[in-house]
C-alpha cells in the first residue's frame, strides 16, 4: 500500500506553461525506509522536501536531478540544474548525508553528444560531408576519456545520489 502518492499532471496553458500538481500523502506515525525519486527536481524540489517528513531516521532517498541542460519550454525557461556543491548544502540544511554522488556524463561524452546532435540538426548533404570528420571526433574523445585517461573539468548532465537521513 503506497504511503506517498505523487500526481504528475500537465496542464499545457498555449502549449508553452506546464503546471505540475503534486499530492504528498502521509500518515501519522508512519515513515518509509526508502524513497526513491528520479523527476525533475528543479520542478519539484518543494516535494523533496516534504518527502523528507516521511523518512525515517537511518532511510535513505535517492534522487536524480539533472545539473545543466538545454533550453526547452521557452520562454518559460529559468532554471539549469544543480551542482554537486548544492547537494553538500540541501544534505547539511535538512539533516541528511549523502552516501553517494556519482556523475551522469563525463566531459568527454558531453563533447561526443553535441557533436552527434549536430548530425541531427544540419541538412542532409552537410550529413553526408561531416558525418566522418563526426565518427573520427568521437572516437578521438573515446581515446582521450578511458585510454589515455586525460584528466578533464568536472562536467556532466547530472547527478545520481543517495541521501541518508541523519537520527
Amino acid at each position: 500500500m503506497p504511503l506517498i502518492c505523487a500526481i504528475h499532471h500537465k496542464i499545457l496553458v498555449n502549449t508553452r506553461v506546464e503546471i505540475i500538481l503534486v499530492a504528498v500523502v502521509r500518515q501519522p506515525g508512519i515513515q518509509q525506509d526508502a524513497i526513491l525519486f528520479v523527476i525533475s527536481l528543479q520542478s519539484l524540489f518543494l516535494m523533496a522536501v516534504l518527502m523528507l517528513g516521511v523518512l525515517k531516521p537511518g532511510g535513505s532517498m535517492f534522487l536524480t536531478a539533472p545539473f545543466r541542460s538545454l533550453y526547452h519550454q521557452t520562454p518559460y525557461y529559468f532554471y539549469s540544474g544543480f551542482s554537486r556543491y548544492w547537494y553538500y548544502h540541501f544534505a547539511q540544511l535538512h539533516g541528511l548525508c549523502i552516501q553517494s554522488l556519482e556523475p551522469n556524463g563525463s566531459y568527454f561524452s558531453d563533447i561526443a553528444q553535441e557533436l552527434d546532435r549536430i548530425l541531427k540538426i544540419i541538412h542532409p548533404f552537410q550529413i553526408i560531408l561531416l558525418s566522418p570528420l563526426i565518427f573520427l571526433l568521437i572516437v578521438y574523445l573515446f581515446l582521450l576519456e578511458y585510454l589515455i585517461r586525460v584528466e578533464a573539468p568536472e562536467s556532466c548532465w547530472g547527478y545520481h545520489v543517495v541521501l541518508v537521513k541523519l537520527v
